[in-house]
């Protein structure tokens, strides 16, 4: 009887937990159903599409113009004081794009034909800049006047349409307060500026604006642009503009020399570049050329190599007095202000990497601990 009971029980429950699962597969299905239903809704209102969608998808890498320089499908601010060679800059760089040449021979171009916006130079101005920079008359560089054309939607509309008839994917805007009737200082009135400049970046088309860095002293801003601060503090009017952009770029030229600094304080899609120095050389009455010179290195950056050039002679000495280390580095052209020697011989004993004892007439001897090792890179 107890058996019996015990199976009547037992098939009891077999089946409360049939029902159960039942209503529980049947309770799944509903709730699939729904979200199944959801998600059509969300893909079909307002244009809402699921995040696995866009993860599933393989895009291209992202194609540069001008490599780490000028992105494509991009807006591109470059800023500068008056008179920092941004136009000579930017015409050099159109011309390597329409031909395919490296830019300062360095940064490799994607071929494309190039348009050139200008609504603060003449026909003139241009006409002698081009000759100097040795541009090519047949090269695919197109050129429109527009000291009284205008971002407004029916213009950047018919802008497009040329460009995709004659395949241009890199317009330069010369500069960005002549193309516009909005307060620069206001971020709504400037967001509906680039909107302008999306637009043509949905149609495949790369803007580069010119424009102004604010008044002050560049090579103060110079400074904290190559350690990557303050982004808004370059461009002139409101933070909005530098935000809006993709990819910014700096330029600085200190001392109103041949030689300018480039600096990448933002970059939305890759990593910033380092700042590095371009010089424009006159070669003649009627002929200039831009060189690359080289990375400019940040103070840390200075700082942790001048350590290191320290640490080898001191390594190659066995052991040497500070007057003698001091003569060397001179030797070898490392010129070290006395206050700022003691402070990079503080930093390597303090860091380990140097040991110090006194020496004769209360001088300091450095040395390396054998039982140390040998450090690279210091």
């Amino acid at each position: 009887m107890e058996h019996e009971l015990f199976n009547i029980v037992r098939a009891g429950k077999a089946l409360a937990n049939i029902k159960s699962n039942f209503h529980t597969g049947m309770e799944s299905k509903r709730k699939d159903s729904k979200m199944e239903n959801f998600e059509n809704i969300l893909s079909t209102s307002l244009g809402i599409q699921p995040l696995g969608d866009i993860i599933r998808k393989d895009y291209p890498e992202e194609e540069w113009l001008v490599q780490d320089l000028v992105p494509g499908d991009a807006s591109v601010i470059l800023s500068a004081n008056q008179a920092s060679l941004k136009t000579w800059f930017c015409l050099e760089l159109a011309r390597c794009v329409a031909s395919g040449q490296k830019f300062l021979d360095k940064f490799k171009t994607v071929q494309t034909n190039v348009l050139i916006m200008d609504a603060e130079s003449l026909e003139r101005r241009i006409n002698r800049r081009s000759k100097i920079l040795s541009i090519d008359p047949a090269l695919p560089i197109y050129y429109k006047e527009c000291h009284k054309w205008r971002l407004t939607n029916d213009n950047v509309s018919e802008l497009a349409t040329d460009c995709a008839m004659n395949n241009i994917k890199l317009v330069i805007f010369d500069s960005l307060v002549r193309f516009h009737n909005a307060n620069e200082n206001d971020a709504r009135e400037m967001s509906k500026v680039f909107e302008q400049f999306d637009y043509l970046k949905s149609r495949g088309i790369t803007s580069l604006i010119i424009c102004h860095n604010r008044k002050g002293g560049s090579n103060e801003q110079a400074n904290r642009y190559a350690t990557r601060k303050s982004v808004a503090a370059s461009v002139r009017g409101s933070s909005d503009i530098a935000a809006a952009c993709d990819h910014l770029l700096v330029i600085e030229r200190p001392d109103d020399g041949n030689i300018i600094q480039i600096i990448n304080p933002k970059s939305r899609d890759d990593e910033e570049i380092h700042t590095f120095n371009a010089k424009f050389t006159k070669v003649s009455a009627t002929k200039s050329v831009w060189t690359f010179e080289g990375l400019v290195e940040s103070k840390e950056e200075e700082r942790e190599r001048l350590k290191s050039v320290i640490y080898g002679q001191i390594l190659d000495s066995e052991c040497i007095n500070q007057k003698d280390l001091r003569q060397l580095l001179e030797n070898n052209g490392y010129h070290i202000a006395e206050k700022r020697f003691s402070t990079l011989m503080s930093s390597l004993v303090n860091e380990g990497y140097v040991s110090c004892k006194n020496g004769n007439r209360n001088s300091n001897l450095y040395y390396i601990n054998e039982d140390e090792g040998e450090v690279q890179n210091v």
